[in-house]
């Protein structure tokens, strides 16, 4: 009877909804260094040149990863466009958010829904070091970016 009881609390939707933004608000920050890895690796290209003596030497721009995909046509086109709309409606902002969510949170935004939000990400941490959150988002996007260079 009193598993019943404890089953019956688990799965009302009080206890559930008080911890979905905090799970959803993790989820995305586990995701972002993932997203900025797939974007960059769909976003890069390479030139192939072709040698003719006769005629003018073009560079032929194609996929990196698919060479015999010409770089933002075809089917490379779907995927370009859907790794730009990624980076306009998730990655800049959640950037942007990360990075000066804290200062928004203490002197800017006043709406409700938004504070609930920025204070998962943030309100974890004091005045003084509200940085953090945004300090480690800058050593993942350096990371990202010494992983691609190398």
């Amino acid at each position: 009877l009193g598993a019943h009881k404890f089953n019956l609390r688990i799965f009302r939707v009080e206890f559930i909804a008080k911890r979905a933004v905090p799970v959803l608000a993790t989820l995305i920050v586990i995701t972002y260094a993932n997203l900025i890895l797939l974007v960059i690796n769909v976003l890069r290209n390479t030139s192939i040149y072709t040698y003719d003596p006769n005629t003018l030497i073009e560079p032929y721009k194609v996929w990196l990863f698919q060479p015999t995909l010409q770089y933002f046509s075809g089917r490379h086109l779907v995927l370009g466009m859907l790794a730009m709309i990624v980076t306009l409606l998730y990655l800049i902002p959640l950037t942007v958010v990360i990075l000066f969510g804290d200062l928004l949170r203490r002197n800017c935004i006043r709406s409700l829904w938004f504070s609930h939000f920025l204070d998962v990400f943030h309100g974890a941490y004091r005045w003084p070091l509200g940085f953090w959150l945004g300090l480690r988002l800058m050593i993942v996007i350096f990371l990202s970016a010494l992983r691609i260079m190398l």
